[in-house]
């Protein structure tokens, strides 16, 4: 089934963007818009678990010519460099309708006060028709959690090996992730990979690669430590930095939103 068969027929697609930055919008024509957000993902720290990667969420709505849409997009957990503090959580993704808050999507949770447990996955989104939480890291080095959790695109998320980020894409290795080849409708995406730096694999200190799309950070403990450390992907959450080493937690991924309009032709 097609968007224009759930909105009524004669319906034109005219809008279909990628909003990676707090943006404003006003509608040309009478219509529909789809709006997507995702919130944004729980910063990196040094001495405890990860936080978690952020929900998304999908909402359609009637407007009209005039109508002002608001997209706020929210930024990932800032960095934690002092020792002994759990990650901080990430920024809420606002999108609004002449002033009234449309759909919120809440960023992910903050990290807990452990190495080796992560936090509930309570983040959410309110007002969307449709919505998916965050998830919590699951990559595992020397039994500490060290890589940062990716965004469930719909099919669970992949364990990174060792200190490398969780992933949103299957890689035939475990169980959990989407497809290669599968379309994210809701930003209009495909998983076209499953290597490290591919949209949906999260960022990987072996191949230098970090994440592009919804990937976790990759992290080190002081048994383990690698050369460099690169940041989430957008909604995913940073790894832990135990060891300095030069290095330092990364923020989280910023999170992302997504809007379509649609117009009615013809008779």
């Amino acid at each position: 089934m097609n968007v224009s068969d759930l909105l009524g027929q004669n319906m034109l697609e005219y809008v279909s963007r990628l909003i990676f930055n707090s943006e404003s919008f006003t509608v040309p024509h009478d219509g529909w818009a789809i709006v997507t957000g995702m919130g944004g993902g729980a910063g990196g720290c040094k001495s405890y678990s990860p936080g978690n990667s952020a929900p998304w969420g999908v909402r359609a709505q009637a407007v009209y010519a005039g109508d002002q849409l608001a997209i706020a997009i929210g930024a990932g957990g800032a960095a934690v460099l002092a020792a002994a503090s759990p990650a901080l959580a990430g920024g809420s993704t606002v999108i609004s309708l002449n002033g009234s808050v449309l759909m919120t999507c809440q960023g992910g949770d903050a990290g807990p006060a452990s190495t080796t447990t992560a936090s509930p996955v309570l983040a959410t989104v309110v007002g969307g028709d449709y919505w998916r939480k965050g998830t919590a890291p699951k990559s595992n080095m020397n039994g500490l959690l060290a890589g940062g959790a990716a965004v469930d695109l719909g099919f669970g998320t992949e364990m990174g090996g060792g200190s490398a980020g969780d992933s949103s894409v299957n890689r035939s290795i475990g169980a959990g992730g989407a497809p290669k080849g599968f379309h994210f409708w809701p930003f209009n995406l495909t998983l076209t990979g499953n290597a490290s730096g591919d949209i949906g694999m999260g960022s990987d200190p072996y191949e230098a690669k970090q994440a592009v799309f919804f990937g976790g950070g990759n992290g080190y403990t002081a048994s383990g430590g690698q050369l460099v450390i690169y940041p989430a992907g957008r909604g995913g959450s940073s790894g832990r930095v135990e060891q300095v080493g030069g290095q330092a937690p990364r923020q989280g991924g910023d999170g992302l939103g997504y809007l379509r309009l649609y117009k009615r032709i013809g008779g």
